[in-house]
């Protein structure tokens, strides 16, 4: 089989002075199957890749409060994406089944106890916004309530004046995710 892809991927950062750094991105995919039959005989020719969404869109801001303390908001979008395709008996496409497209707003904070050491906490999907992530026959339809709040520290040290890339990360996180039990 074979495939195409074309896309295009933007992404500006601006410091407006000492304390503010604003952030904008995107990008635009757009990838298909040129000639492709699964090894079952369906054939996916001319279609969009599954789980690649067209269009991503982020808009951020970082608002460093002192040396110590740095406050993070972003903004994302993403487009629908198909998560499967459906088949006739022919092996050719009938129809499709797609993820939901959604917006998402997220907060992260950090603290700087010493040169080493940060203390972060971060809240994604601030607004508890419900999508579809992966729409499938005969699967669970999963829906997201992906809000996630959590809290964490960050262990590093310079070894020899250089900065050692290995750090200790601990996180604790608080996620809610549900399945609803629904067989399309």
């Amino acid at each position: 089989g074979s495939s195409d892809i074309k896309g295009l991927e933007v992404f500006v950062e601006k410091d407006l002075g000492a304390q503010l750094t604003l952030t904008a991105g995107g990008s635009i995919t757009a990838g298909k199957y040129k000639d492709f039959v699964t090894g079952d005989g369906r054939d996916m020719s001319g279609e969009d890749f599954l789980y690649s969404p067209k269009y991503k869109l982020s808009l951020g801001g970082l608002y460093r409060w002192n040396e110590r303390l740095t406050l993070n908001t972003d903004l994302v979008y993403q487009s629908t994406a198909p998560s499967e395709y459906e088949f006739d008996t022919a092996g050719k496409v009938t129809g499709e089944r797609r993820s939901d497209n959604y917006w998402l707003v997220n907060f992260n904070t950090e603290y700087k106890v010493t040169k080493n050491v940060a203390v972060s906490g971060f809240v994604k999907n601030a607004f508890d916004k419900e999508y579809i992530t992966n729409n499938r026959s005969g699967d669970i339809v999963r829906q997201r309530a992906a809000l996630q709040a959590g809290r964490g520290g960050l262990l590093g040290g310079i070894v020899h004046g250089l900065h050692v890339a290995q750090q200790l990360a601990v996180h604790l996180v608080f996620h809610k995710h549900k399945d609803l039990g629904v067989n399309a």
